[in-house]
């Protein structure tokens, strides 16, 4: 078992046999035999193996066992075998302490996650597709207003984000299922850590829209433009864009647009297709704020927000919960949130001296 868990520490590593000999001071043989379980690394060799491959030494002990599919991503973006099979062993590293945290609960703390009931077996039309953005944001009791945090949404509904760094240039995001041996199949969703703030939030909404459609459009729809359209709908709901700039309007401000992006934190070129396809704007006044957009470049018109991007939060706040609920020991919680024993041991002597007492 722990030979096969070198070799998957090192492919997610992007390590040669030589690459990961040279490292060690190890021939690329000795590499290979650890990995086929002719040897057996030494306690120092274990330690040195880990830090190689920028993983905990316990990395090479788990045995949950995780079966993940990643959908691939298609176009001149698209990984040959290597590049998709390094990703995958990342992705897998990434998911097994999470899964294994929520088995220590008796009850999953995260529903599982399910399209809405009623939801339509087949999308016949794009004109659709608002309503079902509708239709989720109401299953979900999320209101009109802009969602605050897209990454934490998604999770409490039971949605896996996993956010890699490094992440290979230009690939987008990708969408997945991860199985357990004795679990449900479970949506994964994959994109780069460093992505924009912006970006990112609509990376990750296509992404849902893509979960949510696969399967169900109709024969001659388009996926990318179904995607589109549905993760412009669910950040952006037409009712509050209508709201917040009018039903109709004859022009538009840039700075308009500044305050709206902040609002629902959109890309400006999505923000000003959702305005459109809200009907608040005219086709021609579209397309005249479209060429503005080409000619100085959205970052002149509208820069960047400065928001850092959004990270994943329900782990550590699970494996907290896991900690007060005497669930787990200290070494096993520190294992799950990547860092040391007493790295942890300090942050929660901090926070109870730091927290409320009782009067």
């Amino acid at each position: 078992m722990i030979g096969e868990r070198i070799r998957m520490a090192r492919l997610a590593a992007g390590l040669t046999l030589m690459a990961m000999g040279e490292r060690l001071g190890l021939s690329h043989t000795a590499i290979q035999k650890f990995e086929k379980g002719v040897l057996t690394p030494s306690s120092d060799q274990i330690l040195r193996l880990a830090q190689a491959c920028q993983v905990r030494s316990e990395f090479f002990f788990r045995t949950q066992q995780l079966t993940l599919t990643l959908l691939p991503p298609k176009g001149p973006q698209a990984l040959g075998r290597a590049g998709m099979e390094t990703l995958r062993r990342q992705v897998i590293a990434a998911l097994e302490p999470r899964i294994e945290l929520r088995q220590a609960f008796p009850v999953s703390p995260v529903p599982h996650f399910e399209a809405p009931a009623r939801w339509p077996r087949q999308v016949t039309s794009m004109a659709e597709i608002e309503g079902l953005a509708d239709a989720l944001r109401a299953a979900w009791q999320m209101g009109q207003q802009a969602i605050a945090h897209v990454t934490r949404t998604l999770e409490m509904h039971g949605m896996l984000v996993v956010m890699l760094a490094p992440y290979p240039p230009d690939l987008g995001g990708l969408l997945g299922t991860v199985q357990t041996p004795d679990g449900p199949q479970a949506p994964v969703m994959v994109i780069a850590e460093q992505m924009p703030f912006a970006q990112q939030r609509l990376a990750m909404a296509q992404l849902l829209g893509r979960c949510l459609l696969t399967d169900r459009l109709a024969k001659g729809m388009r996926m990318d433009k179904a995607c589109a359209l549905f993760a412009g709908a669910w950040l952006a709901p037409a009712a509050a864009v209508r709201e917040a700039l009018g039903t109709t309007r004859a022009v538009l401000a840039w700075h308009e647009l500044q305050i709206l992006q902040a609002a629902f934190g959109l890309p400006l070129p999505s923000l000003l297709e959702r305005v459109h396809q809200c009907g608040v704007i005219s086709s021609s006044h579209h397309q005249a704020m479209q060429r503005q957009l080409r000619a100085r470049g959205h970052r002149h018109l509208a820069p960047e927000s400065g928001k850092p991007p959004e990270r994943p939060t329900l782990h550590a706040q699970l494996v907290h919960r896991a900690l007060a609920e005497k669930r787990v020991s200290l070494a096993k919680a520190a294992e799950w949130l990547g860092q040391p024993m007493m790295q942890l041991q300090r942050e929660r002597l901090l926070a109870s001296a730091h927290g409320p007492h009782d009067q």
